[in-house]
């Protein structure tokens, strides 16, 4: 494989493939994804300068960090006698949601009201 580096295999596949575990003292500093192109590897991560956030290839698309399938819901308000408020990424679901999430009511029986804020 010329301009391949194995350590711990004769047949090195990329720039460096280490078969076994990698420690590292210092930091470790991914590429720039080309977010337009399709990814490849399934696993490989980089980092999007346009979004300024890591992100991974889930095998299809590239695609952040920490990202919630659809259907995913965070937080929570309940007004009734009392306010009960779990912070989705840092809103109140009774009074707006993340980008890319919505605003769903998920419960109301007379004065209590329960609101979520779910992933699109």
């Amino acid at each position: 494989s010329i301009g391949n580096v194995g350590i711990g295999t004769l047949t090195p596949t990329a720039k460096l493939d280490v078969a076994g575990n990698l420690a590292a003292t210092g930091s470790i500093k991914p590429g720039a994804a080309n977010t337009g192109a399709v990814c490849s590897p399934q696993g490989a991560f980089a980092y999007d300068f346009g979004t300024n956030a890591p992100v991974f290839c889930n095998g299809t698309a590239w695609t952040a960090m920490g990202t919630a399938p659809p259907g995913t819901w965070c937080g929570s308000t309940r007004f009734n006698n009392y306010i009960a408020y779990f912070s989705c990424q840092g809103h109140d679901p009774f009074v707006s949601c993340p980008s890319g999430y919505s605003q769903n009511q998920a419960y109301s029986n007379g004065g209590e009201n329960i609101f979520t804020c779910v992933k699109q």
